[in-house]
């Protein structure tokens, strides 16, 4: 039998987070493309008429499509968490496939490594000093 990190009323629970932030994303960017492809986006573009105005309003843009970019990363993570639910795999660490602290899923209920293994990949892990 596999390992589980979590019982199935915690693993409801955090379902529950995941589909309600995933909710909540796909709502911000389905506001902020009505309003990037609203008329005064396009009345701003037409508008720059010289370089730097618009240099700054394809800076704008943009900026909104990095931080559109973002927020499908995070859909995508969503859905893969979603799929370790269904899996039961959600929970444990992908590295050394111990349960990740419930603090951690709290704050980021996407996560596929323990604190300790992410911070080693992102190679800030500090060994204590013996």
């Amino acid at each position: 039998m596999m390992k589980r990190a979590y019982s199935d009323k915690e693993l409801e629970l955090f379902k529950e987070r995941l589909l309600e932030r995933k909710k909540r994303i796909w709502h911000d960017v389905a506001l902020r493309l009505r309003e990037e492809l609203g008329e005064e986006y396009q009345a701003q573009l037409g508008q720059a008429l010289d370089d730097p105005e618009k240099a700054l309003v394809d800076l704008l843009g943009d900026t909104d499509m990095i931080l559109l970019e973002n927020r499908r990363d995070e859909l995508e993570a969503i859905e893969e968490a979603l799929n370790r639910i269904e899996a039961g795999s959600y929970g444990l660490c992908s590295d050394c496939g111990e349960p990740i602290s419930p603090r951690r899923l709290e704050a980021m209920p996407f996560a596929v490594r323990c604190v300790e293994d992410q911070s080693r990949r992102e190679g800030r892990f500090e060994r204590p000093s013996l």
